[in-house]
């Protein structure tokens, strides 16, 4: 996908463009949820990015959108830190 995704010359492609790219190459697929592997490889690869909602584009493209999750992964979500506050004060059952 990453070759295909340069040859194509930094233009996203949807995960369904990439799939027919691989048929087009000889490539057989025989599982029925190829398409879903596919996607999920591609949203667990650190080389990729979802772009749009619709497209993929490799993560070297957009640096500041990798950036962006970094810090987010980095900065614990507000509802643990409340949580976390509130556990003394919380009767459990």
């Amino acid at each position: 996908a990453e070759k295909l995704l340069r040859l194509n010359h930094e233009h996203p492609l949807s995960t369904g463009e990439i799939m027919e790219a691989f048929k087009r190459s000889g490539m057989e697929f025989a599982s029925k949820n190829a398409l879903t592997i596919l996607y999920t490889t591609l949203k667990r690869s650190p080389k990729f990015e979802r772009i749009a909602g619709k497209a993929w584009g490799l993560a070297e493209w957009y640096p500041e959108k990798r950036k962006r999750k970094d810090q987010d992964e980095s900065n614990p979500p507000v509802s643990n830190a409340i949580e976390d506050l509130l556990e003394p004060f919380i009767r459990r059952k």
